[in-house]
């Protein structure tokens, strides 16, 4: 049933063309069992998807730590420069870290209010982009070798360890940025400055460990 109010107005009642007098506005009652039933639904759908959450979490995290012990030599037979990239970039998994904590920070800044999500994007793009990803890119790259190995003088001519370093970086940023449209719906071209930022920061090193300490030297 709906309650009534009687207010005295003292102006003009728009539409009325009379001053003054009793006017009566109807009150909308509040049925505050469909409320706290409302609140209820709201409450059970985040405890889901928490619960939702964890298998993500463990998987990660599992992946994550898995990805640390892959034996790079397992392929010394057949050898190609992504499989050199892939072992300097094991050895600096650090970096990746550090690379993680500034793509979360500018995540903060700039496109997510809350800096655990931030950190959680950040987290689960680059476990995905350390552990599949960049195996997908390893032998990706046997196609590029098929094609480009008959113009160039060898699997390790110059042009192919630049590429490889190139690809790979640009590959790892495309992998990063569709895990986080395909889990929180961010557009790719909100998420590319971040993600590539993370990633020189990444093969920089990696860049560094290959030219300047030895990197291409090593043996497999």
């Amino acid at each position: 049933m709906l309650s009534l109010i009687c207010v005295h107005l003292n102006r003009t009642e728009i539409g009325s063309g009379r001053k003054g007098g009793l006017h009566y506005y109807p009150i909308i009652p509040v049925d505050t069992q469909k409320a706290r039933a409302t609140e209820f639904q709201r409450c059970e759908l985040k405890k889901m998807n928490h619960r939702n959450n964890k298998p993500l979490i463990v998987s990660t995290i599992f992946s994550l730590t898995i990805s640390c012990f892959i034996p790079v030599n397992a392929f010394a037979d057949v050898v190609w420069p992504a499989i050199y990239v892939a072992d300097s970039h094991s050895h600096f998994w650090y970096v990746v870290i550090i690379g993680l904590l500034l793509e979360a920070g500018i995540f903060r800044w700039r496109l997510i209010p809350s800096m655990t999500k931030s950190l959680w994007v950040s987290f689960v793009a680059n476990a995905v982009s350390a552990t599949i990803g960049i195996w997908v890119l390893v032998f990706g790259m046997l196609g590029w070798h098929i094609v480009v190995d008959n113009f160039v003088r060898g699997t390790f001519a110059e042009l192919n360890k630049i590429a490889t370093i190139l690809i790979m970086m640009l590959g790892s940023t495309f992998i990063e940025m569709l895990v986080a449209k395909a889990i929180w719906k961010y557009p790719i071209r909100q998420t590319l400055s971040v993600f590539i930022i993370g990633n020189i920061l990444s093969y920089s090193v990696v860049v560094a460990d290959l030219y300047f300490y030895g990197g291409w030297n090593r043996s497999y």
